[in-house]
């Protein structure tokens, strides 16, 4: 029986490197492309965009990361580190950095947003991105292996942070599905240099950004040390999305030892750290009906209406209940629009063996779902920003 399985997952192995998921030719970017994008933004954007590349002195292996804010001198500044792609598998994260840093960029050209909320958003705010972690992993990703998730070592880079860290190797480990937690914390480049930024950097907000469930997250806590930053996220539930589960780290996820938001609250010491989980394939009933909307439904992020509409974070109440699941019905529906679109791709694979957990779960495939997908997450994110400029500078 055993034997019968290591072949299977050979087999398995070969033919997804042999299979070109070509949605992800034209919905997803390459590490290649990104790069060659933000090069060309650098650019166009006035001087607001600088490219910076981080070296790991042990292995000479670099990460690149990118600032973008206006040239006006703000010593009130929000410092911000974003980072994406640390799961290969979660690809739509490195698709939403590249829609901020082109609405960042861009919006003169191509006027999605207010003009003056762009100039605001950049007058208040340093933002860092790390489009892409794992820069392996995505290469793996993009050539066809959907269902890897760790980098060249097979770790996963979620787990490698310095703060509760637990050594883990995966019973069934393999090329394919397998993964461990590393011997120890930061044994992987891409995690020290992800530490080497957040030095560098020093930000008072961080999120890294995820997909694979519908949530808002703050750092762990069995005190009410970080209660203040569970309101901020409760105040972006109210707004946007109120499908979204919130609440701590250790209290509404699994396995969240060694993970890169409770490193920077309690050892790097930023005031607002945060993990966002961005896409769930039966995301609630609101998220869903969003996603499926005219794109030009879409109501986009305005800082004069920010502004009138903002409320002290004191007066929000507590809501600790969602509605996170689909009617059979909608379910059965959605899922058939997947797998006839996959069935379109030439697929002889069903879901079940090889999308639905590796690549359904945690990206959308559908253009219009991509699409309201990043433009409503960039509204969320330009919220944060300003709500906590407007929460830590009020006169």
């Amino acid at each position: 029986m055993k034997n019968k399985m290591l072949i299977f997952l050979f087999v398995f192995y070969l033919t997804i490197n042999i299979y070109n998921c070509r949605f992800y030719k034209y919905l997803y970017h390459t590490s290649e492309e990104v790069e060659n994008i933000f090069n060309e933004l650098s650019e166009e954007c006035d001087n607001n965009l600088k490219i910076n590349s981080m070296e790991d002195k042990k292995t000479g292996k670099t990460i690149n990361y990118y600032t973008i804010t206006s040239n006006e001198k703000n010593k009130k500044k929000n410092k911000i580190l974003l980072t994406f792609g640390e799961n290969a598998q979660e690809a739509i994260g490195t698709e939403l950095a590249l829609f901020l840093a082109n609405i960042l960029c861009r919006n003169k050209d191509y006027p999605l947003y207010d003009k003056d909320t762009i100039e605001t958003i950049l007058k208040q705010n340093e933002i860092n991105l790390v489009p892409i972690v794992n820069k392996y992993g995505r290469k793996r990703l993009t050539q066809s292996f959907v269902c890897h998730k760790g980098n060249e070592n097979n770790i996963d880079l979620t787990k490698n942070y310095d703060y509760n860290f637990v050594e883990f190797r995966d019973k069934n480990i393999n090329k394919v599905l397998g993964f461990s937690t590393g011997k120890k914390p930061f044994s992987e480049y891409e995690t020290r240099l992800v530490k080497k930024i957040m030095q560098k950097v020093k930000p008072n907000i961080f999120i890294n950004t995820r997909s694979g469930n519908l949530t808002l997250v703050a750092p762990s806590d069995d005190k009410i040390k970080s209660l203040d930053l569970v309101k901020i996220l409760e105040y972006i539930k109210d707004k946007y999305c109120e499908d979204c589960y919130v609440g701590n780290m250790n209290k509404i996820l699994n396995d969240t030892y060694g993970n890169s938001v409770d490193y920077a609250y309690y050892k790097r010491k930023v005031k607002y750290s945060f993990m966002f989980n961005i896409f769930y394939f039966i995301q609630g009933k609101k998220f869903n009906k969003i996603l499926s909307s005219d794109e030009d439904e879409i109501e986009l992020f305005n800082y004069d209406d920010f502004k009138q509409q903002y409320n002290s974070l004191l007066q929000i109440k507590k809501k600790f209940n969602s509605n996170f699941g689909l009617t059979n019905e909608e379910f059965e529906n959605k899922h058939k629009k997947y797998v006839q679109l996959l069935e379109n791709l030439d697929n002889e694979y069903t879901v079940e063996e090889l999308f639905y957990y590796c690549v359904l779960q945690k990206n959308p495939i559908i253009d219009k779902e991509f699409n309201n997908l990043l433009k409503y997450w960039t509204n969320i994110y330009l919220d944060l920003f300003s709500t906590i400029y407007e929460k830590e500078h009020k006169k």
